[in-house]
């Protein structure tokens, strides 16, 4: 079978691309012929990979999302005419949106969606008004603008386009796509609420070994991610700081790197919080290591996180969690089972939970031991082998 996977991005950044290029190698061990096209910071062509070279500027990446990238389409195309799948999976449409779409429609090959977020339904991708955190049904209209989009000129500007182009993009994507595929229950239901008909749910994996928790812990808490806002780590800051006041201090690691990085660090700066480093950027293999040292991880999402895959990577280690009770984290980090929930923005539950993992030895081996169990529902053979059992329904 010849797949042609496509994904918004093609260098080493969150869950998505991990999982993305991990697919790409898993698909090849099972002996089919896997093609890539994606954009990355240099142009890279061969006769498996068509690699476009980001925009240099903003204004261009927000004309191609929201009007048209006519190299784009053309490259890609050409690409599809030359290659002639007979899959073509699509990881990401945040960039050049249409012209990938338009690029696609007409061709011989059966066309899969991978719904990583909910950008099908939410503007902003957070499904969560940005300011009260309050839940949000989803869709687009006065209430984007009334609790998300109405900041500034730009939030103006992109609640404009977002108007005009989701239902146009939406309609495309129901025309063109035959299947979609989900990795969580919370992303399923709320496409087929907004019409996206034919979806699958087909768990996420992680390829990160599965080991005991027998490693030296030189780090009480670990958190592992984008530095942006909707990642809610100025929470797990306020609650460090909390625990501090409380006469508790932990050694914290948080790697990861984003907008808010300098914000963050000039919190803990302040606030005087010692024994929290900034990791940066890491690799796959070096985040590994991060795990193997670390007591717990926390995921202090305050946006509709769709999965969360370091819950997966840490659990394979014996690592409890402490998550939000948001989105697709329940998931996987269930309260009292394989890890604590705690209520998004909810500075004083966050800093209770991780006392309580702290000091409660008996819990903490029995998360730990749990999670070790569980992370043989997230199987990576299982994956593949659900996806390809779609992909040859597709194709009778």
């Amino acid at each position: 079978m010849k797949i042609l996977l496509i994904n918004e991005t093609f260098e080493e950044g969150g869950g998505q691309e991990r999982f993305f290029l991990e697919n790409a190698e898993e698909l090849k061990k099972e002996k089919h012929k896997v093609f890539i096209f994606s954009f990355g910071k240099k142009k890279e062509k061969n006769p498996n990979k068509l690699i476009i070279k980001n925009e240099q500027t903003k204004i261009l990446k927000y004309l191609h999302r929201f009007i048209f990238d006519f190299k784009c389409y053309f490259q890609l195309k050409k690409f599809i005419k030359k290659i002639n799948p007979d899959i073509i999976h699509i990881h990401g449409l945040l960039r050049s949106t249409n012209a990938i779409l338009h690029a696609t429609n007409k061709s011989r090959a059966k066309v899969v969606l991978s719904v990583h977020n909910f950008a099908l339904i939410c503007p902003t991708i957070w499904c969560v008004h940005k300011y009260s955190l309050k839940v949000c049904t989803g869709g687009i209209g006065i209430k984007c603008h009334k609790y998300c989009l109405h900041k500034s000129l730009f939030d103006k500007f992109m609640f404009l386009a977002f108007s005009i182009h989701m239902p146009y993009r939406n309609k495309l994507i129901k025309k063109i796509v035959d299947l979609y595929v989900c990795g969580t229950n919370a992303v399923k239901s709320k496409s087929e609420k907004f019409g996206f008909k034919n979806t699958v749910l087909i768990p996420y994996y992680t390829n990160i070994k599965k080991d005991k928790n027998q490693y030296e812990k030189k780090i009480d808490l670990l958190y592992v991610g984008r530095l942006e806002r909707e990642k809610g780590v100025i929470i797990l800051l306020k609650s460090l700081k909390k625990l501090k006041e409380e006469k508790t201090e932990l050694k914290v690691k948080i790697v990861g790197y984003g907008e808010e990085e300098n914000k963050l660090k000039e919190y803990v700066k302040e606030n005087k919080l010692t024994n929290i480093s900034f990791e940066g950027k890491k690799s796959f293999d070096e985040v590994e290591n991060y795990y193997k040292q670390a007591k717990m991880i926390v995921v202090p999402s305050i946006y509709m996180e769709q999965f969360g895959l370091i819950g997966l990577e840490a659990m394979s280690k014996g690592v409890p969690a402490i998550g939000s009770n948001i989105g697709g984290i329940p998931e996987w980090c269930k309260d009292n089972k394989t890890g604590l929930l705690f209520e998004p923005g909810n500075v004083k539950e966050l800093s209770k939970k991780i006392r309580l993992l702290l000091t409660n030895k008996q819990l903490y081996a029995k998360l730990s031991e749990n999670s070790l169990k569980e992370i043989a529902n997230f199987n990576r053979k299982e994956h593949i082998k659900q996806l390809l059992k779609k992909y040859h329904q597709l194709l009778k």
